[in-house]
């Protein structure tokens, strides 16, 4: 697991990583604060998250623009969660329902790991 709490950390990204088989949390947040914390994988820990402090961004906070099976979309997105359980009704490869983490959730679950997501990008406002 990864434990940001040891350094005190406020504000860091973590992405395009993967917290799995973890026999106790895939990620200890205690004492840390306004992580941005996107585009993981979490699959099959006894606790996705150790979250002990809310306030954590568990997507982005702009708007990304990504392909998924083939189709261009362009929405916030969140991490990939082996036990969400929600629906997609559009297609869009993200969740229509949070998955909720103690006092936080993540608006955007991904509905498949991060690598079947590709050319993923901030939209650029001119």
């Amino acid at each position: 697991p990864v434990y940001p709490s040891s350094r005190k950390t406020y504000n860091p990204y973590t992405g395009e990583t993967n917290f799995s088989n973890n026999e106790h949390n895939g990620i200890d947040l205690s004492n840390s604060g306004n992580n941005k914390i996107y585009l993981n994988n979490f699959i099959n820990n006894r606790e996705n998250v150790h979250p002990e402090i809310s306030g954590n961004f568990w997507n982005s906070t702009e708007p990304l623009t990504y392909q998924y099976k083939n189709t261009t979309f362009t929405s916030y997105m969140g991490n990939f969660w082996s036990d969400y359980k929600g629906p997609d009704a559009d297609g869009d490869g993200l969740g229509d329902t949070s998955y909720v983490i103690d006092s936080d959730e993540d608006s955007h679950p991904l509905m498949s790991r991060f690598e079947n997501y590709s050319d993923i990008c901030a939209k650029v406002w001119h």
